[in-house]
């Protein structure tokens, strides 16, 4: 017989023996994932002294933060099945090199999250409102580690929303773009904005993709938003979200932003959200070749991943390789279907605006004086003007690089066709002007030059420019007098300059008194290696009535330096910063006519660099002004 003791422990083995094996199951579970985690944790510290010893033998300099692909690291046990965007994430902090690999494997994957924090940081807002006719300037960028940036996107000075887009690469690898919002207002910053699609509806731009594939089962992480409206500047906070995406179902959701201005009118946005039973291994990437303006972009698209099984070309074609190329020709959104082989649908989506297809825009002036034609075409365009083709009574010259051009004959009809640097071409109608031949004077080589002063805005000296340039040249006051003064060029371009702007007694100029450097006293001299400062200068100079000395060539070749006087500019310019030389009316000191100053058969601006000289004599562009 069994004791009551036996009974005992019979009864408790059969009561509590479930409890038992459940609990021994449970340890076992435990050991083999402790199994696990040591094997992965070795892994993980062979993928680190393999970095380490990278980039020792690399020689790498490492600032802030620099991923490494797993292949780049050569071989490692283990690692066989580790997928393709498998690396190491190297942090420098305080000096101190961090590794911190990131393992996707067959059957493990690590916790850590790469480019979990972006690279580039907007310096300043991301959204700028500018005044109608204002001028944007770039506020640029802060980045974390070793990348570079390319900027793409113009900004206008007419109203208008503009986008300026940030394209972050690292080792010649596209990881992300930021952005930022430039709004130019038709009245005053905030003001409403018109010559626009619709100026009273606000925008909202969603980040990230507008259509997202998720696994079942997998968290929906918004990736944000952000509003503006033309008035009332950045209202992202009023954004409201509607919809909810359940991933414990399969199926197609809709998430519904909308946001409503002080005008009470709304706009919306929508993204679609797909859980699916099974997501396929894929990674896309859009790119282009070129972030400036161009008559048409090339986007670059290349997917990765496993399961990649066709595409699908914003204009229908059907793709089966990894890697495609496509012609953009237009400012807008392409999307590229991508499909895997569980039937999934991915729509990635680019941006496209640096299309250039607005043409340049040109105002042509013709003047025709006996049988001589000179046109000069003012053109302007946003990305810069390659060449002019003239038009002369039907006959076309070809393309050449001078806004000017001048023959000697008489035209009735001139047109000028303007192409610009990306190859947008616009044909404008010149205004042709007849204008009778006044006073003859001028130079070099015997040649007769007609000088229209009307055409000019002159000093406003106590002696008139013409009768006193008439009086220099019959008098001969000039370097040239016989017996010739050969190097008081400069002498005589101060008496022309002082006589003319204070001078009474005109009859009783001489060439000795040019000649003695006796009014050298009364100017100071200017110099700077910009010839674009000394033209402004000369601007300034000229509107304050006074004439001055500028040197100038004193050869074709322009090796030696002369000075002549000038006494006024053309009255066709507006601003100092339109301003050339060929717009300069001058008396010359070598003969002291009165001419304008043209490279082609008279005088142009030189620097002391020009001439060859060294030493102290080795000076910019020179000017000399009265005290």
């Amino acid at each position: 017989m069994n004791s009551i003791d036996d009974l005992d422990k019979k009864q408790i083995i059969v009561k509590y023996g479930k409890y038992i094996l459940l609990l021994l199951l449970a340890l076992i579970i435990l050991l083999i994932f402790k199994s696990c985690g040591q094997s992965s944790s070795k892994l993980e510290s062979q993928v680190i002294e393999a970095a380490k010893k990278y980039v020792a033998a690399n020689k790498l300099v490492i600032s802030g933060q620099k991923y490494i692909e797993l292949s780049k690291l050569g071989e490692i046990k283990g690692t066989e099945l580790c997928s393709k965007t498998s690396g190491v994430i190297i942090v420098s902090e305080n000096g101190d090199l961090i590794y911190k690999p990131y393992l996707k494997c067959d059957d493990y994957q690590s916790k850590i999250i790469i480019n979990n924090t972006k690279i580039i940081k907007l310096v300043g807002d991301d959204i700028i409102v500018l005044n109608k006719g204002e001028i944007y300037n770039e506020q640029y960028y802060t980045l974390t580690g070793d990348a570079e940036v390319k900027i793409s996107g113009a900004v206008g000075t007419e109203p208008g929303i503009y986008r300026v887009n940030y394209d972050v690469y690292v080792d010649n690898n596209f990881k992300e773009r930021a952005y930022r919002l430039i709004i130019v207002s038709e009245t005053d910053k905030g003001g409403t904005i018109s010559g626009i699609t619709n100026p009273n509806v606000p925008v909202i731009t969603l980040l990230g993709d507008k259509e997202i594939v998720i696994n079942k089962g997998e968290k929906y992480v918004e990736p944000g938003y952000r509003a503006v409206d033309y008035k009332d500047g950045k209202i992202s906070r009023d954004v409201k979200v509607e919809g909810k995406v359940n991933n414990k179902v399969v199926g197609t959701y809709q998430l519904v932003y909308s946001v409503t201005n002080s005008k009470g009118v709304t706009a919306k946005e929508i993204r679609t959200v797909k859980v699916v039973e099974k997501k396929g291994d894929i990674d896309i990437k859009l790119t282009t070749e070129s972030s400036e303006l161009a008559k048409s972009v090339t986007i670059n698209v290349r997917v990765d991943g496993k399961d990649y099984e066709s595409m699908k070309l914003p204009d229908g074609t059907v793709w089966y390789l990894r890697d495609a190329t496509y012609k953009a020709t237009a400012n807008t959104i392409y999307k590229f279907r991508i499909y895997d082989r569980y039937k999934n649908e991915y729509i990635k989506e680019i941006e496209i605006n640096t299309i250039d297809s607005i043409p340049p825009s040109a105002i042509c002036s013709a003047i025709v004086k006996g049988s001589n034609t000179e046109i000069e075409v003012k053109a302007t365009d946003n990305k810069g003007i390659s060449g002019y083709l003239y038009i002369l009574d039907n006959v076309e010259t070809g393309y050449i690089t001078a806004s000017t051009y001048k023959l000697d004959k008489a035209v009735k009809e001139v047109s000028v066709k303007v192409k610009d640097i990306v190859g947008n071409e616009s044909t404008t109608k010149c205004d042709v002007t007849i204008k009778q031949e006044t006073t003859t004077s001028g130079r070099p080589s015997g040649s007769s030059l007609v000088i229209d002063t009307s055409e000019y805005k002159l000093v406003s000296t106590k002696n008139d420019v013409v009768t006193f340039a008439k009086l220099v040249s019959s008098l001969n006051i000039a370097q040239n007098h016989p017996p010739t003064y050969p190097d008081y060029c400069l002498a005589f371009a101060y008496y022309h300059a002082y006589m003319l702007n204070n001078g009474t007694d005109l009859e009783k100029m001489n060439a000795p008194d040019g000649a003695s450097y006796m009014h050298a006293a009364m100017f100071k001299g200017i110099v700077d290696d910009s010839k674009e400062v000394i033209l402004r200068k000369i601007y300034e100079v000229i509107n304050q009535g006074q004439p001055l000395v500028l040197q100038v060539n004193g050869n074709k070749k322009g090796t030696s330096r002369h000075y002549v006087t000038v006494v006024g500019y053309k009255a066709s310019v507006t601003s100092a910063n339109s301003l050339t030389e060929q717009d300069l009316l001058i008396i010359d000191s070598y003969d002291g006519l009165l001419e304008r100053m043209d490279r082609d058969t008279s005088r142009f601006m030189i620097s002391g660099h020009d001439t060859g000289r060294t030493g102290s004599e080795a000076y910019g562009y020179q000017i000399y002004v009265l005290r």
